[in-house]
């Protein structure tokens, strides 16, 4: 089925719903034109609940996305998961076969055409230093011909001795660069952004986050940082896109652009700061009570709208849009604590 929409548009988000399925929860507002695209994704997602049960969206990226079925905990080691890439909109389905290294994280290139490549990422090899890499190529003229490459290890600066882990599965793709924030267990490294060259001619390499990104006031020092304080996203800064930071402090959100990512060392700037709570009863949004536990936390960027899709009291799901400084009410969902949550764009 073919679906025409007019370019850039976020549809909705995708997750892993309560029940066990993949959920699309449309955007409140769409244009009119892509509203056949919406309703689209929502049948082919229906049809397929039985087939896709289990499965979570881990990487989006041009209409495409990839779902995972984890193997089952407490396998020693870790098997790889059962992968599914589709297109809900114009009902593209491929179930690829297992790739032979543990998947960690994904990054999703679409190709043209239906063909696209999935790289499968870890960071088994981390304390050497190393990070793993299997990338599996479709072929939509003749779908027997997709296969996964080799495992292929690279060496990524990081400190040796010291595991580190992905906070998220789903990196940040810019420029043919994937980024993703890390968390080393070395203390000179620490949180820090990963970043990988797509093409293959520079090797992965940390970058440093500077003290200053990641203080928090006295009374909430004890805490720490947890996944979702942290968010990749990019932002226009004098008429160039740049690698942006957002990181949440209680109630307030602050971006933090990178000034170029070749530079030793990494300089990062503070250049938006929003106070959420003061935006959302300036801007006649409900705003919620106060309770203990309440929480602001980061779900996804959104690249065609240029916002950040964050959670908010209860099960209310809200969006910023980062130039306009403006935030509304997205939706009201209910996602497996587990689940990663895509956003689901046509660009």
């Amino acid at each position: 089925m073919m679906v025409a929409v007019s370019p850039e548009h976020l549809l909705g988000v995708l997750y892993g719903f309560s029940s066990g399925g993949a959920e699309l929860l449309k955007a409140r507002r769409v244009d009119a034109g892509a509203r056949p695209a919406v309703q689209a994704a929502h049948k082919f997602l229906e049809d397929r609940e039985s087939q896709l049960k289990g499965y979570e969206p881990v990487a989006p990226r041009g209409g495409l996305i990839a779902l995972r079925r984890p193997s089952p905990l407490g396998l020693s080691p870790p098997q790889p998961s059962d992968l599914v890439v589709c297109n809900p909109v114009t009902g593209q389905h491929v179930s690829l076969p297992r790739s032979s290294t543990w998947d960690e994280s994904f990054v999703l290139l679409p190709d043209g055409g239906g063909d696209f490549r999935l790289h499968v990422v870890n960071l088994e090899l981390a304390d050497a230093g190393m990070l793993q890499v299997q990338t599996f190529t479709s072929s939509s003229a003749e779908p027997s011909k997709g296969a996964w490459g080799a495992v292929v290890a690279t060496y990524a600066h990081l400190p040796l001795g010291a595991p580190s882990r992905f906070l998220r599965p789903a990196p940040l793709v810019l420029d043919g660069v994937a980024y993703w924030l890390c968390k080393s267990e070395s203390e000179c490294l620490g949180y820090h952004v990963l970043a990988l060259p797509l093409d293959g001619r520079r090797q992965p390499a940390p970058i440093k986050l500077p003290d200053k990104v990641l203080q928090r006031p006295e009374h909430d020092k004890a805490r720490g940082f947890n996944a979702d304080d942290l968010l990749l996203a990019s932002t226009m800064v004098n008429g160039k896109r740049r690698l942006t930071l957002a990181v949440v402090k209680n109630f307030t959100i602050s971006l933090w652009t990178l000034e170029d990512d070749q530079v030793k060392p990494a300089r990062w700037t503070r250049h938006k700061f929003f106070d959420m709570w003061r935006i959302m009863v300036d801007r006649g949004c409900p705003a919620p009570w106060r309770e203990e536990g309440d929480k602001l936390a980061l779900e996804c960027f959104s690249e065609a709208s240029g916002s950040l899709l964050f959670h908010f009291y209860l099960r209310m799901l809200h969006k910023l849009d980062l130039k306009a400084s403006e935030v509304e009410l997205f939706a009201v969902y209910c996602k497996r604590n587990s689940s990663n949550m895509c956003e689901y764009e046509i660009t």
